[in-house]
C-alpha cells in the first residue's frame, strides 16, 4: 500500500488544484451514491452498529472530502492574490486584488 501511495503521488502532485478538488468531490459523491452499501461493508468488517455507521462514520467520510476540496480552492485563490496599491489611498500598498 506504501508503494502504491509513493506512486500515485508523483501523478497526483502534478495534478491542478482544480482538478484534484473535482476528483476529491467526485469521491463524496460516490461515496454518497452508495452509502448504504458502504455502511453495511463497515459494519461486516469492524462490527459496529448500522446505525453508528450510517449517521456517523458514513457522512463524516463524505464531509471531509468534500472539506478538504474546499480547501485546495481556497488555498489556490489565496495564492493568487497579489499586492497592489489602493487608487483612493496611494499610502496604502497592502490591498489585495484577484
Amino acid at each position: 500500500a506504501v508503494k502504491a501511495a509513493n506512486e500515485a503521488f508523483k501523478s497526483w502532485s502534478l495534478t491542478p488544484p482544480q482538478e484534484r478538488a473535482r476528483v476529491m468531490n467526485r469521491i463524496a459523491d460516490l461515496i454518497e451514491e452508495q452509502k448504504e452499501e458502504l455502511a453495511r461493508l463497515e459494519c461486516e468488517n469492524v462490527g459496529k452498529p448500522f446505525k453508528l455507521a450510517i449517521e456517523s462514520d458514513i457522512p463524516r467520510t463524505i464531509f471531509n472530502f468534500r472539506y478538504f476540496a474546499a480547501k485546495i480552492i481556497a488555498e489556490t485563490e489565496s495564492s493568487a492574490l497579489t499586492f497592489q496599491k489602493d487608487p483612493k489611498n496611494p499610502e496604502k500598498t497592502n490591498t489585495f486584488v484577484n
